[in-house]
């Protein structure tokens, strides 16, 4: 599938990290709306794959919002948002690792979904539904239902090709993949498989 395609007025994906894992769906949305930021879609919150004091959420945004406009304009930026003194970070590249879905009960085997060059890490799983104005992801909304007690993850990196791409940067993405990889396994006895 295509990475997520620039269309004025048509909502789009972010990823929301540093939740402090104690807050709820309706907490995030509470802070969202503070800041004019209206939420399209459900709000999951999934514990981060790296850090397991805080969650991540993945959700269709109103891209209108004022809040919102250095995203629109430049989604290689990240946007801080402050509420009662937690700074939540707000993206649209989904760099690194993210999780997106994960089971309610133990975690028998990680799913992470790599995308390729020119791909982006929730836009190349995904699709826009216009009569229901959503994004589909297989892999967080049929996958994790088809295939019981898995933790379902994305990786990101700068994936657009041009003549400074070398070789040692796509190493370095490795590095960095290899990296995350260990430090979301941690306290998870499966073993590893590839």
């Amino acid at each position: 599938m295509a990475a997520q395609r620039e269309t004025p007025g048509k909502p789009r994906v972010f990823r929301i990290s540093e939740i402090p894992a104690s807050w709820t769906s309706d907490k995030l949305k509470a802070a969202l709306e503070e800041n004019e930021i209206e939420a399209l879609s459900d709000i999951r919150l999934v514990p981060s794959a790296l850090t397991p004091v805080t969650c991540t959420a993945t959700i269709t945004l109103d891209t209108t919002a004022p809040f919102l406009q250095k995203l629109n304009e430049d989604p290689m930026v990240d946007c801080l948002l402050c509420f009662e003194g937690n700074y939540l970070v707000i993206d649209r590249h989904f760099y690194g690792l993210t999780a997106i879905f994960s089971p309610p009960t133990d975690i028998k085997a990680d799913v992470i979904a790599v995308h390729g060059l020119s791909g982006h890490a929730f836009g190349s799983w995904a699709y826009f539904d216009e009569p229901t104005k959503k994004y589909i992801m297989w892999l967080k909304d049929f996958l994790s239902e088809d295939v019981p007690g898995i933790r379902i993850l994305t990786y990101g990196y700068e994936a657009r090709l041009d003549m400074t791409t070398t070789m040692s940067r796509l190493q370095d993405y490795r590095r960095s993949f290899i990296g995350e990889l260990v430090t979301s396994r941690k306290g998870i006895e499966v073993p590893l498989r590839y």
